[in-house]
């Protein structure tokens, strides 16, 4: 009897390890996995690119129009044009406005339904690397653009806790002590977290100001409302 108790005791205990180790092993996979909606376009085709500087032409000459003071008016986009964006313009914009793209950085990609925006990226350092997802619900507060945390994760496994710490520890899942410090890194993780916000009117040239009033999510689109006020020396 004692002997058949020592098999069982030992069977079980292989079956413990097995279990945890299948189950370390499926973690290793989930993260390492990006979602299966992650293909982002290739930002050097030519296809993708002309879409791309179209869309940014087209929102140009939206901006730009004369309208009357304070009529709101409403651009819409769609997921592709917005991943084209993404993918062949947002890093020469990112160089523009501060010291580069970050070089840990893919290619973003969007998916958009009623409720909010997926995001992933892929994160590359040290060797290591994986695909950074999170889901995000934007809103306008206090003349910002701030973005809502709702989930975060790397590949397919979610992180929890309060929205920074979610994109912090899916980033440190990635690259434990690594590029997190980094002022342009931390920067779009604070920004993703809701952390920081970026300023919801735009000034043109000729002294004219846009300010976005609303954002409209819908199945693979994203609707921009906004209005053109005066300059402020024409007026309020």
């Amino acid at each position: 009897m004692k002997r058949s108790r020592g098999r069982w005791g030992c069977l079980l205990l292989l079956l413990v390890v097995f279990l945890f180790a299948a189950g370390a092993a499926w973690l290793w996979h989930e993260a390492r996995s990006a979602p299966a909606w992650y293909a982002p376009p290739d930002p050097r085709a030519g296809p993708v690119t002309e879409l791309a500087e179209r869309i940014e032409y087209n929102a140009t000459v939206q901006m730009q129009k004369i309208r009357e003071a304070d009529e709101p008016w409403t651009m819409r986009l769609e997921q592709r044009q917005i991943n084209a964006w993404l993918a062949a313009r947002l890093p020469e914009w990112v160089a523009d406005e501060s010291a580069g793209w970050p070089e840990e950085f893919g290619v973003p990609q969007v998916r958009i339904d009623e409720a909010g925006i997926d995001l992933a990226i892929e994160v590359a350092v040290g060797g290591r690397s994986g695909v950074l997802v999170s889901r995000l619900a934007p809103r306008i507060v206090d003349g910002q653009l701030r973005l809502n945390l709702e989930k975060a994760g790397v590949g397919r496994l979610g992180v929890s806790g309060e929205p920074a710490e979610k994109l912090i520890g899916a980033f440190e899942r990635i690259a434990p002590g690594g590029a997190v410090g980094d002022e342009t890194i931390r920067r779009f993780l604070d920004l993703l977290a809701g952390e920081e916000g970026i300023p919801s009117m735009l000034e043109l040239s000729d002294g004219r100001r846009v300010e976005l009033i609303e954002l409209t999510l819908g199945e693979e689109m994203l609707e921009i409302t906004s209005r053109t006020r005066p300059a402020e020396s024409d007026g309020p």
